[in-house]
């Protein structure tokens, strides 16, 4: 169970990162980024990858304890 909950967590972000970075590239983003000699990679994806390694273990603990509570009784 917590694993499938984890791979589903896993799936959707990096859909969503996968989205935000083609996005990026069809509207020029991309390449204005590097016109403005900045790393597209640093620039894009690395705060997102950052964000998702905080927000995942909160994420988890918070839902082991919404479970604990709900089967307590």
């Amino acid at each position: 169970m917590i694993v499938g909950l984890c791979m589903c967590m896993s799936t959707c972000i990096q859909i969503d990162m996968l989205y935000l970075v083609a996005a990026a590239q069809v509207s020029e983003q991309v390449d204005s980024l590097r016109v403005l000699n900045t790393d597209p990679v640093d620039y894009l994806v690395t705060p997102r990858v950052l964000a998702s390694m905080v927000a995942g273990p909160i994420l988890n603990v918070l839902c082991f304890c919404m479970g604990e509570q709900c089967f307590d009784t």
